[in-house]
């Protein structure tokens, strides 16, 4: 994983957070990385500076990848949700970020 991505990346990604934090009001931690080399590029809540959860995301994201076999661009891995005890990661990929939120569940 690379520490130092580009600056003006970096504020896009800021601004992506920003407006996620707002429009997923259940979120307890936010967190968005570079698709091309895994770099943290925003974070907050309980994933701040999360390097952890990151790596094993993106870990678990390969290892996915390479299961689900696809025949086409349509048709490849874009999300994946895991949940341990009372958090939920909703992971969803495009060409350019990587996007984590955490959720805790409610009974």
């Amino acid at each position: 994983m690379s520490s130092a991505p580009d600056s003006s990346f970096s504020t896009d990604a800021a601004r992506i957070l920003q407006h996620l934090a707002v429009t997923i009001p259940d979120q307890t931690g936010l967190l968005l990385a570079a698709t091309s080399d895994g770099a943290m590029l925003a974070s907050s809540g309980l994933l701040h500076n999360d390097r952890n959860v990151l790596k094993q995301v993106i870990s678990i994201l390969r290892d996915a990848r390479a299961l689900v076999a696809f025949s086409s661009e349509r048709d490849r891995l874009k999300r994946l949700t895991l949940t341990a005890g009372d958090h939920l990661l909703a992971i969803t990929a495009d060409d350019k970020l990587i996007y984590i939120v955490n959720r805790t569940i409610t009974a």
